[in-house]
């Protein structure tokens, strides 16, 4: 009958029907494709200071899935907002909506933080925000509190921030005749950090820190002192942790970037990199990067350093902090991101990490520019057991390194696949060419839209513009369950209290709160793509049945003429 029908139309008649079928899906599919806006500069001042830390953005949470407070882009601007000023000052856009408001100054003291090194947020929605020796808190921009010194040299220093909206910062100062490592904690229930507590390290200074933190709060200080990597543990109470010595670096390492997670039964894992470098700071020909991983068994006891990737520097250019990322999703699963190297050019690799394998899948998910560079610049998780890595990519120039002036940013949505695998969806612009400092990236963990920000340059000085790209919410991504399978370790925990979490990297079972079992938003695109193809090749069958002119008989019978 339907046949018969379709025959007894006009051609007109038929492309309108067809027509009819074909247009909502094409109204849904861009809705499963979602994609990046086009680049913005927040209202106000968007003035930054190139040479600054890039960007930050923080959505304080409770919860991995609970917002706090609103979110904030902060970043460090010329004092005043002038181009001309050589002086840096902290300034922020609150968030609304995920869109960044007017940039002002964090607060109205004039002698606050000279710029924005690193920042966290807290379960009673504040901002923690530290730089230049010294740390501010704040729910909305131009409402920050007084700067606080950290009574130690500006740099290095770290932020964490626990499940439930904890918060440590971690700097050196001195002690003595020594150094020392100055952690103080944020409790979820409070809105202040306690005392500062000291952490002798010896007579050489410290060169790189990271901290991080457990369900319960306790504490896993790494610092990097006398070219040695350590660790040591500190409990909200009572007396620390031995000190762990991790693995050797190479001597006198200019960009070392240290990274490190923990979980609530003693197993960590700490990833870092380094770049050999010459006695009296003459580098070597060519200098080389090397990425280490180690990972610790029961109790902190850590087993010997694995090298992920050693390259030479392609053309002198040394991958920038940002280069080495480790994650822990929502899910409890662990990712690991860096730059590597493949056939001379610098490409980003995504792993996951288990406590029996260590990193052993890594995959480029860099792909789609074969004759450019990529360097890796944030990695972020959301709430539904994704992460969202952005990164820069540029051709080569002359001499072999990127092309610092053609720096196009590019981002990709990510989670654990089959396998225990990572998969990341194919890579889409951000911001097309030009003289691009490095991006970040985080993701509202109440709606899942991501929101990535940077620096462009905006003429001499070295002054440029703040810049923001969103990312709409996406369709929730592989199930926690999905990332459970992992391996088989996390399947005797799964019915474990919610105060004993998973093993870091382990088979990654849901521990703390209960989520929903979900799927990759690629799979819903790929089904819309099915379904459109489906249509098409229908209707292009429809449109070549051949028209019969007809009458019904009394009988129902088609009659033809």
């Amino acid at each position: 009958m339907p046949v018969r029908f379709l025959q007894m139309q006009s051609r007109h008649a038929r492309a309108a029907l067809i027509a009819a079928f074909l247009l909502p899906p094409l109204w849904v599919a861009p809705t499963a494709a979602a994609s990046w806006s086009a680049p913005e500069r927040p209202t106000g001042c968007s003035a930054a200071l190139a040479a600054a830390p890039a960007p930050s953005i923080v959505f304080p949470s409770a919860q991995p899935t609970v917002l706090s407070g609103p979110g904030t882009l902060l970043w460090t601007a010329p004092r005043g907002c002038f181009a001309g000023a050589n002086a840096g000052e902290a300034f922020g856009a609150t968030l609304a909506g995920d869109i960044p408001g007017v940039g002002q100054p964090l607060g109205s003291d004039p002698a606050g933080l000279a710029e924005v090194s690193a920042t966290a947020g807290t379960a009673t929605g504040q901002i923690v925000a530290v730089g230049s020796g010294a740390f501010t808190e704040g729910t909305t921009a131009g409402a920050f509190g007084a700067a606080r010194p950290l009574g130690g040299p500006a740099a290095p220093v770290a932020t964490s921030s626990a499940y439930l909206g904890d918060v440590a910062i971690a700097s050196p100062v001195r002690a003595g005749a020594g150094w020392a490592i100055a952690v103080r904690v944020q409790r979820h229930y409070s809105e202040s950090p306690m005392h500062a507590r000291l952490v002798p390290v010896g007579a050489s200074p410290v060169e790189a820190v990271a901290a991080a933190m457990d369900y319960r709060a306790e504490v896993l200080l790494v610092w990097a002192s006398g070219g040695t990597v350590y660790a040591r543990e500190l409990s909200p109470a009572g007396a620390p942790g031995p000190v762990r010595r991790l693995g050797n670096l190479t001597a006198e390492s200019p960009d070392l970037e240290l990274q490190a997670l923990v979980s609530d039964d003693g197993h960590a894992i700490v990833a870092w990199r380094s770049q050999s470098v010459a006695p009296g700071g003459a580098p070597t020909a060519p200098p080389t990067t090397t990425i280490e991983l180690s990972i610790s068994s029961g109790g902190l006891s850590f087993s010997a350093p694995r090298v992920l990737e050693r390259f030479r520097d392609l053309g002198g250019f040394v991958p920038p902090a940002g280069s080495l990322r480790l994650l822990r999703l929502s899910s409890e699963a662990v990712m690991i991101a860096w730059t590597g190297v493949d056939t001379r050019r610098y490409v980003v690799r995504a792993s996951p990490v288990s406590l029996r394998r260590g990193a052993w899948a890594p995959v480029v998910i860099s792909k789609g520019a074969p004759a450019s560079d990529a360097v890796l610049a944030d990695l972020a998780a959301g709430p539904n057991a994704e992460a969202f890595a952005v990164w820069r990519t540029a051709p080569s120039s002359s001499n072999g390194a990127p092309d610092s002036q053609r720096w196009a940013i590019r981002a990709a949505r990510g989670h654990y696949a089959g396998q225990g695998e990572v998969s990341f969806a194919i890579p889409e612009p951000v911001a097309a060419p030009g003289p691009h400092g490095p991006p970040t990236v985080a993701v509202d963990p109440a709606s899942g839209g991501a929101l990535a920000a940077w620096v462009t340059l905006a003429g001499a000085g070295g002054v440029g513009r703040v810049e923001y790209a969103l990312h709409a919410a996406a369709p929730p991504s592989a199930s926690a369950g999905a990332a459970a399978s992992a391996g088989a370790a996390g399947s005797a925990r799964a019915a474990a209290p919610a105060r004993a979490a998973a093993p870091v990297g382990a088979a990654a079972p849901v521990t703390h709160t209960a989520r929903p079992t979900t799927s990759h938003g690629g799979i819903a695109l790929f089904v819309v793509l099915a379904v459109l193809a489906a249509l098409a090749l229908a209707g292009a069958l429809l449109l070549a049945v051949p028209t019969v002119r007809g009458t019904c008989a009394r009988g129902g019978v088609d009659t033809p003429q």
